[in-house]
């Protein structure tokens, strides 16, 4: 079976909306804290709509006979224009998504790769990936492309606790009297 890439539109973000829910199921079950589940409705199609046509972004798709099977979403960016970082361009690819019933088949790879000739002709010099890191496979699966990490965002969760009264702006409390 012939795996085609080509570049999407922001309306094919509602043929994706039920692809894209794979990943987000997987996130959800790993995550529960983070992620929750969603379904493919008219807000979560509108929310992807959005995200997808924001400036800076392509949208690579992956066909097989049967539609689409696969997709990235690449946004470029400049670092900071702080004195202390090196000017440079970058792009990141901010989802990979490949049907459950398409993996194996090389085509997240591929769709990686197209992103990566994507932010090359973007004048991007290195391309990146967020992943997190309760998902092994993906983490297997980048470090098989040569991605190595470069940083890590590290948390803890903290109890609840009830919020302090503070004073109000501008009232001074007297005391002794």
């Amino acid at each position: 079976m012939e795996i085609r890439i080509r570049s999407g539109p922001s309306a094919d973000v509602g043929q994706l909306a039920e692809l894209l829910l794979e990943v987000n199921d997987l996130h959800a079950a790993l995550l529960p804290g983070v992620f929750r589940p969603t379904a493919a409705d008219a807000a979560t199609v509108d929310f992807l709509r959005g995200w997808v046509a924001r400036e800076g972004r392509c949208l690579l798709v992956a066909d097989d006979e049967h539609g689409p099977v696969g997709c990235a979403l690449v946004v470029a960016g400049e670092a900071s224009s702080q004195p202390i970082f090196v000017p440079r361009r970058w792009a990141e690819v901010e989802l990979l998504v490949v049907a459950n019933r398409a993996r194996g088949r090389g085509i997240g790879r591929t769709l990686m790769d197209a992103a990566a000739d994507w932010a090359a002709a973007e004048g991007a010099a290195r391309v990146q990936v967020v992943v997190w890191e309760a998902n092994a496979a993906a983490v297997r699966f980048y470090e098989r492309l040569g991605y190595a990490t470069a940083r890590r965002l590290m948390w803890r969760d903290l109890a609840p606790k009830p919020r302090p009264t503070l004073p109000r702006r501008g009232f001074v409390e007297e005391r002794g009297q």
